[in-house]
């Protein structure tokens, strides 16, 4: 089940205007200066609200998120801790892109193939699992 909560806030990043915008990765490195997929913006806002159970690994070009003791290592999806901090049921989501022909896509096919911004993300993230049915 979706924690709205959360969500919420992971959709205020999106929004914020605070995340330059990458793809391919969840957290690219250039020249020191971080940029985000849709997914390394969530996965850096559970961070940042005390999900506590990932580390970063900082590689010169990009960051992977390890989850300790499990051997897990993300770098373009959501690490397992974060998709159930949120309450996804899959490691990679898919929001409704068109609501008349019931169809969906990844976020990330959005994202890093379709050119779609994060703004139109976090629209399709919204109205996907926050408004009721």
């Amino acid at each position: 089940m979706i924690n709205k909560e959360r969500l919420q806030l992971g959709l205020d990043a999106l929004r914020s205007g605070r995340y330059e915008q990458a793809q391919g990765s969840l957290c690219k490195i250039d020249d020191g200066k971080r940029s985000y997929c849709c997914l390394g913006v969530l996965t850096d806002v559970a961070l940042k609200n005390g999900i506590g159970r990932i580390e970063e690994f900082v590689a010169p070009d990009g960051v992977a998120y390890r989850v300790p003791g499990t051997g897990e290592c993300q770098w373009s999806v959501l690490p397992e801790p974060v998709r159930m901090w949120y309450g996804f049921d899959s490691k990679i989501p898919s929001v409704v892109v068109d609501d008349d022909k019931g169809w969906t896509e990844e976020v990330t096919i959005l994202n890093d193939g379709e050119g779609w911004g994060f703004h139109r993300i976090a629209d399709a993230i919204e109205a996907t699992f926050m408004e009721e049915k």
